[in-house]
């Protein structure tokens, strides 16, 4: 930019800048530094939710920085546009910058609603409770009753629970619609791994994330924001539905291991089963109805260990889809199978699914 043209613009981005308030959240990959945040209104009269208190085997640990992500925050328009045209000014005179989502920003307290716990996030409770059963039933289903608790903890982090103006650039019939977002983060050191001289291990980091259906502003803050505290079930179904094939890996257990066994079982009986299917009257039926109970074996025993992969989890997704999409072509034309094509969304997702999970070992 030459000397004349910074001169003239100069007294203009620093009034932008000046004029720009943004209050940032952290991005959501990396750790919460809520001190770089502005001081946000305080909402008078919030409850002080006590930590949640680990029943299952493993220890839940809630970063509760304060206020700013566990109870609900409005971002308006305003804050994206003032924030970014005082990062455009600051990259424009050379100092660098970059723009932000909507997603990176605290927003603004909630002061109107009578009713506080409205507002809660699912990080303070219904999430951390919610886990803790998941954690229980998991070691059940593999351990039983008697299983030991898991040496290390969890730590939860949030990283959301805001009302997101919908669209920047939406239309009059529109510029007031919101949705809700939820968002956090789960780190948990391996169960039974040690660090060595040359490396340390590496916490396993996944993270949740939940957005609703836009609704206008108002039919959010309707009756002291009841929409809001329906959502926060919905919010915590979504995010252990994320979490679900996390589980046994979290927990220690050797889900490829049983895998393994449970097919060796099954492969075992269909051997068995067709060596006594010779020695009957009609040993060709006898072998037919040795490969049905096979499949039973492998759809009871074995699909279920696989599919609480979180490999599998993409495979269920994708076998979900492709059902959808035959189910719809035949409520179409019951004579007619869909074309290849038709499954190409079922198979995108799917492979955008097998790469987070690679990615994330």
């Amino acid at each position: 930019m030459n000397s004349t043209l910074r001169s003239f613009l100069l007294p203009l981005f620093v009034t932008a800048l000046a004029a720009a308030s943004p209050s940032f959240a952290q991005d959501s990959s990396q750790a919460s530094t809520p001190g770089a945040a502005a001081q946000p209104a305080a909402t008078p009269a919030l409850p002080r939710e006590r930590a949640y208190a680990s029943k299952g085997p493993v220890s839940l640990y809630v970063n509760t920085y304060g206020d700013e992500l566990t109870y609900l925050r409005i971002v308006h328009r305003s804050h994206v546009v003032g924030g970014n045209v005082g990062r455009m000014a600051l990259s424009l005179l050379g100092t660098g910058g970059q723009t932000h989502n909507k997603e990176d920003f605290l927003g603004d307290a909630v002061t109107d609603t009578r009713k506080p716990l409205n507002l809660v996030s699912p990080m303070l409770l219904d999430l951390p409770k919610a886990l803790d059963e998941k954690f229980i039933a998991v070691l059940a289903e593999n351990e039983g009753s008697g299983a030991a608790a898991r040496k290390n903890g969890m730590t939860i982090t949030p990283l959301g629970w805001h009302l997101l103006y919908h669209e920047l650039m939406a239309g009059t019939e529109r510029e007031d619609e919101y949705v809700l977002r939820f968002a956090a983060r789960f780190s948990k050191r391996p169960e039974g791994a040690t660090d060595s001289f040359f490396r340390k291990v590496q916490d396993t980091v996944r993270s949740c994330g939940y957005v609703s259906k836009p609704r206008k502003l108002s039919a959010w803050k309707a009756n002291d924001y009841e929409a809001v505290a329906a959502e926060q079930k919905l919010a915590t179904q979504s995010c252990l539905a994320d979490l679900t094939s996390e589980l046994p890996g979290w927990l220690g257990i050797d889900t490829s291991s049983k895998i393994k066994s449970a097919k060796l079982n099954c492969q075992t009986e269909m051997n068995l089963c067709v060596a006594e299917a010779d020695t009957t009257a009609d040993p060709k039926a006898a072998k037919v109805e040795c490969k049905v109970e096979y499949k039973q074996c492998v759809s009871e025993d074995v699909k279920p260990l696989v599919d609480s992969t979180p490999i599998g989890a993409c495979k269920a997704t994708f076998a979900t889809c492709k059902a959808a999409v035959i189910d719809k072509a035949r409520a179409i034309n019951p004579g007619v199978k869909p074309e290849k094509s038709e499954y190409l969304p079922c198979t995108t997702e799917l492979k955008a699914c097998v790469k987070t999970v690679k990615d994330a070992r």
